[in-house]
């Protein structure tokens, strides 16, 4: 009975749409419930590198990927002042690094996704608030009141996940201390192909080329958890402080729409050595929210989504088994990004001029090969493809 019904996704992000996909192409049915009214992917922009590239090519979608995002050439880190503390090629990082990392807006990533998908199985405006467990499948509880029923449950639903709340308790978010401001400016990129993030002392922004007419930019401040401001005078304050930076960052701000600016603290939370239970499970920011800080995040999701879809593929049998499967692969690469992007974001929150002159000379002296080699542990990494029998 169980076989016949499909697997339950709840969201439609990222993460979500691609579980979608990775299920298609393998044969097995699915729904993808959305709690907007509208599907739409909110957001700036983001990063997709060399793993996430794989794990879309592994769905079919690598080549989409290529024609909507931006090479990213270069890695740099400057100083408040525009001095380069510490360059990297991608070409040099690994084979095909330099042809396979990319900046594009998030709209445009969940498009293409979402695009993919075979018609007639998601549904909008259809929020899921809880779910029961039963011996031939699970229900989930929409907030309508409607129940459907499923063979297997996905969390997909993001930071405040209800599916992970049911499974696990209310359970705080860890605040990183810094708050950030996100927008795409309309303006050309100086130097295209160059991901720049600039420090200064308790603050620091990022300049990530989208095209040749659009930057997009994030700028973040040591504040207060929680803290409120008013959206339209967000633009006001960003000029203020960050007055006089380089890279004609003030410029990009000032071509932003002001209503177009958004803010949101940067939290996470910490591992979890079990995911789910049963016939349910966690994907994404459900599973494992990170901070931004590698640049990892919608990479990882995708990489869920592929592992998840092979897991259940392989375990045809008891997919109880491909879901126990799936959190055991994914459980220790998720944990590592988390822990070394909380770690990266300690010393960028350092205010104290001593302490800044310290970490603007770790990062100058900091051997190019070492920095090659701790960004291929992210961007090597390859999910392996799905069952090529199965692929539809």
């Amino acid at each position: 009975m169980t076989q016949a019904l499909p697997v339950l996704i709840c969201g439609a992000g990222i993460g979500g749409a691609a579980l979608a996909r990775a299920l298609s192409r393998v044969g097995i049915p699915c729904r993808l419930f959305e709690r907007a009214p509208v599907l739409h992917e909110v957001g700036s922009g983001l990063g997709v590198t060399m793993n996430g590239v794989r794990a879309l090519g592994h769905i079919g979608l690598d080549e989409r990927v290529r024609e909507i995002g931006a090479p990213i050439e270069h890695a740099e880190f400057s100083s408040r002042t525009g001095r380069s503390l510490s360059r990297t090629s991608m070409r040099d990082v690994a084979p095909g690094a330099a042809e396979s990392n990319f900046v594009m807006h998030r709209a445009d990533l969940h498009g293409a996704l979402l695009d993919a998908l075979p018609g007639g199985i998601v549904s909008t405006g259809a929020e899921g608030v809880g779910f029961d467990e039963g011996s031939e499948g699970v229900i989930l509880h929409l907030k309508s009141g409607l129940e459907v029923h499923g063979s297997m449950l996905v969390g997909a639903d993001g930071l405040h996940s209800a599916v992970r709340r049911q499974l696990h308790g209310p359970e705080p978010l860890r605040y990183s201390g810094q708050t950030c401001y996100r927008g795409i400016a309309r303006m050309p990129p100086v130097i295209p192909g160059v991901l720049r993030e600039v420090q200064g002392r308790g603050r620091r922004v990022g300049i990530c080329p989208l095209d040749r007419e659009r930057i997009y930019w994030w700028a973040a401040i040591n504040a207060p958890e929680d803290s409120r401001d008013d959206p339209l005078q967000r633009r006001a304050r960003i000029l203020e402080d960050f007055a006089g930076w380089p890279f004609d960052f003030p410029e990009m701000v000032r071509r932003t729409p002001v209503d177009a600016i958004l803010r949101n603290d940067l939290v996470d939370r910490g591992p979890r050595s079990r995911w789910g239970r049963d016939r349910v499970t966690l994907l994404g920011d459900a599973a494992h929210p990170m901070l931004p800080n590698l640049g990892q995040g919608a990479c990882t999701a995708i990489e869920d989504a592929v592992v998840l879809a092979r897991c259940l593929a392989v375990h045809a049998e008891d997919r109880r088994k491909g879901l126990r499967a799936y959190e055991r692969e994914r459980e220790q690469r998720t944990s590592a990004v988390i822990r070394d992007s909380w770690i990266f974001g300690v010393a960028a929150r350092w205010e104290r001029a001593g302490a800044v002159r310290i970490r603007e000379l770790a990062l100058r002296l900091t051997p190019g090969s070492l920095q090659r080699r701790q960004m291929r542990f992210y961007m090597e990494y390859d999910t392996g493809p799905l069952p090529v029998a199965s692929v539809r």
